[in-house]
């Protein structure tokens, strides 16, 4: 994982090599293996590198293809080298060239459309400078971020916000409108926008081409064209998962440092653990540590997750780290600018980036994207019954799915999946928090707050057609963006084996049947659990965190009433925020009688009321 930046001028504005210079230092945490910058007048590039790839070194990017004058910088690990060898016709029968070869053969083959030739998670820019046009590239699932801003005086891209700000006309302006949805909002998704008026971000699966003072944007690749896959018999899906699946891990274990695993005692991050754990081991090598966000228990016999985790410790002889959360901690994260320092799953995180870094890891695995593809949960296939008058098929579905224990529980159910698909819940949710903010909010933040309409998210009485929807959404790259600048902090680059787009683009592509089938979701991901852990496991309700869950909202009560007091203390805010109602509403706030979502709306009306005026 390395930090990649660059700056495109007009002749009227030549790039200054200074320029370059204050974008590196914005970024320190990056450069733990050397770093290296090509310039000219009219563009120049360079990377920060922290290696985890085999096949990149510290000299590697920025790369210049002496034959076609192209200038390639990437934070990028390319899956498919050996397909690509033959469709490209690439010379390297010890495959040794650097990705930057392969990554420029492509482009230079199918231009714009090249992303979609490869196989992997990607930051690409390449510039052209005989047509003076400068291309940007995400990776299908947004794993590897890129931000981008545009003036009169240059074009500049980085991987991260802070390289950004080291330029002197980028203009660092708040853009109030965001905040005003980060405030009314349950779920804040940022799809393009940033916090600033002058930054934007490339959403995933797509392209950017600059050139000549304009910019286009385009889509290679959309999940909802993804092509149905059809075979006779279940056991013809089952052998086909089974293949992508070890795959998909397989290529995350490319990597010559230290590995680490998440195992947070739910399915996909378990099969993770201990498909990972297979192949290293035939390597004749193993994982480093698996990491859990829950405290260990003083019971030995307790249930569920912890039993899993225990189980697959000792069987497989993984350490297993536990890694509790102080409220200390809590109260430091709260406090943190979120627009330049994310903080999405971050409470859950962070503790375990800090034991991580202390064993040394530098590649952690993860299950995350399996609940919104192999093990979704089937958000608006209880509607569907319904509205096909499949009466019986939805009464076992509901009463299997959730132990719904009567026909009183059933119709509850089904309640909620109304309630989702058609966007109730959300719309009200919003009245609730324009309510609770207007007393608090002056000037033209409380216009922009009353103006808001934030997206509501409207699903629909098809399991599939809402898979699209959240997928394309983009908060799965919101958080993996969160979680890739916090990576960095601590030298650790995350990698998602159900995020792989052939194992995307297998599992939406059969049966909706195959994989969410009364009395289980993630019915093919249990089947093929059935091969690395007691059937008793493979089959057992997934994650619920029935032991981490208590402690963890304790913890971030206490956390969240240290930092009330914190603010209370220092008592400066913005001046968009009455300072005198603000002070003496939090003089009387009990956070342990507050509800989740009483707290959850407090906790961004404080964020916002601290920070740093611009």
């Amino acid at each position: 994982m390395s930090a990649i930046f660059g700056i495109v001028a007009p002749s009227s504005h030549p790039v200054e090599p200074a320029a370059i210079e204050g974008m590196f230092k914005a970024l320190p945490e990056f450069n733990l293996d050397g770093s290296k910058s090509w310039y000219s007048p009219e563009a120049t590039f360079a990377c920060s590198h922290m290696v985890t790839d085999l096949f990149e070194s510290g000299e590697t990017y920025p790369y210049e293809d002496k034959d076609s004058g192209l200038i390639i910088t990437a934070d990028a690990r390319i899956d498919n080298r050996a397909a690509l060898r033959r469709s490209l016709s690439i010379i390297d029968p010890e495959d040794q060239l650097p990705n930057a070869v392969y990554i420029l053969k492509t482009y230079q083959k199918w231009g714009n459309e090249f992303p979609l030739h490869l196989l992997g998670d990607f930051a690409i820019s390449i510039w052209d400078p005989l047509n003076s046009r400068l291309t940007l590239a995400r990776d299908t699932s947004g794993i590897k971020p890129l931000y981008y801003a545009g003036t009169p005086t240059g074009f500049a891209f980085s991987s991260h916000l802070n390289s950004l700000f080291a330029l002197k006309w980028i203009n660092p302006e708040i853009n109030e409108k965001a905040i005003a949805e980060f405030l009314v909002s349950k779920f804040h998704i940022q799809k393009s926008e940033t916090y600033f008026h002058s930054i934007m971000k490339l959403p995933q699966a797509q392209t950017l081409c600059f050139q000549q003072g304009r910019t286009e944007e385009r889509t290679y690749w959309s999940i909802s064209d993804v092509k149905p896959i059809r075979y006779k018999n279940d056991l013809d899906y089952l052998e086909h998962f089974e293949q992508v699946f070890t795959g998909a891990v397989e290529r995350c274990l490319r990597t010559s440092r230290n590995i680490g695993c998440h195992i947070s005692g739910g399915l996909d991050s378990t099969l993770v653990t201990l498909v990972s754990t297979e192949i290293l081991n035939k390597r004749g090598q193993s994982l480093s540590a698996a990491y859990t966000w829950s405290p260990k228990s003083d019971d030995q016999t307790a249930p569920g997750e912890l039993e899993l985790i225990e189980w697959v410790s000792k069987t497989r002889n993984i350490p297993v780290r536990y890694c509790d959360l102080s409220p200390e901690l809590v109260a430091k994260i709260y406090a943190r600018d979120f627009t330049r320092e994310p903080t999405n799953t971050l409470l859950s995180e962070v503790n375990i980036l800090q034991q991580a870094k202390e064993d040394h890891i530098r590649v952690m695995l993860s299950g995350w994207g399996g609940d919104e593809i192999a093990t979704f949960n089937g958000r608006g296939y209880f509607l569907s019954q319904i509205l096909n008058f499949r009466w019986g098929r939805f009464l076992s579905s509901t009463r299997s799915l959730t132990s719904a224990k009567s026909f009183l529980h059933s119709l509850a159910i089904l309640k909620t999946d109304f309630e989702r698909v058609y966007g109730m819940r959300s719309h009200k949710a919003i009245c609730q928090s324009k309510a609770f903010l207007s007393p608090f909010l002056t000037g033209s933040l409380a216009e922009s707050v009353k103006r808001i309409e934030p997206q509501i998210i409207k699903l629909k009485p098809d399991m599939r057609a809402n898979q699209v929807i959240l997928w394309d959404l983009s908060h799965l790259a919101n958080r993996m963006e969160d979680w890739h600048y916090q990576g960095a902090i601590f030298g650790i680059e995350y990698r998602y084996p159900f995020l792989d787009r052939e194992l995307v683009e297998y599992c939406m592509g059969i049966p909706e049947e195959i994989l969410f089938s009364y009395p289980w979701r993630g019915v093919l991901v249990r089947k093929f659990a059935e091969n690395y852990m007691p059937e008793k496991f493979a089959w057992s309700a997934l994650k619920r965190e029935d032991h981490r869950q208590p402690i963890f909202q304790k913890t971030k009560q206490v956390g969240f009433a240290l930092w009330i007091n914190e603010i209370i203390q220092m008592g400066q805010f913005r001046p968009e925020v009455s300072k005198d109602k603000l002070i003496s509403y939090l003089m009387n706030y009990n956070v342990e009688r507050k509800t989740t979502e009483e707290n959850r709306r407090l906790q961004r009306l404080l964020q916002v009321a601290i920070l740093v005026q611009q």
